[in-house]
């Protein structure tokens, strides 16, 4: 009875393990049938854990991220044509691509929001960490800004291209008129300081010429009195001279009369004397 049992269970068994085996084998023909028709790329994660995606996709992401790397909006006092330059940079791993740039205008306002396109161009392949500027010549005064399209799968997302947007450009003829103005009223005020500036170093020039001519009148003038003080010292060192030559020949006339007279007296005394003997 129990040996009956067994040989039922087997027979049930048997049938079981033969149709999961079919099922196997079907599952596997499906899956591989399903790998071999489907496209086959490698897949590029920037993360550090690994995942396993299938994708029919025929351009997979470099790593690229590009980025304007410009803030605030400019300010370009010029007046249009002129040329308008943004800064973009690739914060992420070397490009494989090239990518297009679109520039887009407006009178007034946001060009990002209601703007339209006035122009486009290429962005080169960059490496990792390269700065570009993308140049763009501007034909109207008005406001400007660069829309840039990342490389397709960005952030592992295939399903639409992402896009960014760099800082306004405004293109400000009116301020570069008044800055000309204010230019040329500073030139005109630093031409009358200039005239100014020269005309009291003329005055003070004549004012120094003026005391320097004083000063040397002043000396002549010191100079003469001085020479008339000298010349009257040696006027009266003359006459001093002269006095004392006349008082010396004076007493020399004075000294020969009296050796004279006492000649005269000695012959007189002789004479008398002999007259006597």
């Amino acid at each position: 009875m129990r040996s009956t049992r067994s040989k039922r269970y087997r027979r049930r068994f048997k049938k079981i393990g033969m149709t999961t085996q079919v099922l196997v084998i079907m599952y596997a023909a499906v899956a591989s049938t399903s790998v071999l028709s489907s496209g086959t790329v490698a897949y590029y994660s920037n993360q550090s854990s690994a995942s396993t995606t299938i994708s029919s996709a025929a351009y997979w992401w470099d790593g690229s991220n590009l980025d304007f790397i410009g803030k605030n909006t400019q300010n370009v006092k010029a007046c249009a044509p002129i040329e308008i330059t943004v800064e973009l940079k690739n914060k992420g791993f070397d490009m494989t691509e090239t990518t297009v740039f679109e520039v887009y205008f407006a009178a007034t306002g946001n060009p990002e929001q209601n703007g339209d396109k006035d122009g486009e161009g290429t962005v080169e392949k960059l490496s990792a960490g390269e700065i570009t500027n993308l140049t763009y010549t501007a034909e109207k005064d008005g406001f400007y800004t660069f829309k840039v399209y990342q490389l397709p799968g960005f952030e592992d997302n295939y399903d639409e291209i992402q896009e960014i947007w760099s800082e306004k450009v405004h293109v400000n003829c009116n301020a570069a008129k008044n800055e000309v103005e204010i230019e040329e009223d500073d030139i005109e005020i630093e031409s009358e300081q200039e005239s100014e500036t020269n005309e009291e170093e003329d005055q003070k020039s004549l004012q120094e010429e003026k005391a320097k001519k004083e000063d040397e009148l002043e000396d002549t003038s010191d100079n003469k009195k001085e020479k008339e003080e000298n010349d009257k010292e040696m006027k009266e060192d003359s006459d001093d001279a002269e006095e004392k030559i006349e008082k010396e020949e004076d007493k020399k006339e004075k000294s020969e009369e009296e050796v004279k007279t006492k000649d005269i007296e000695k012959k007189d005394e002789s004479k008398e004397k002999k007259e006597g003997e």
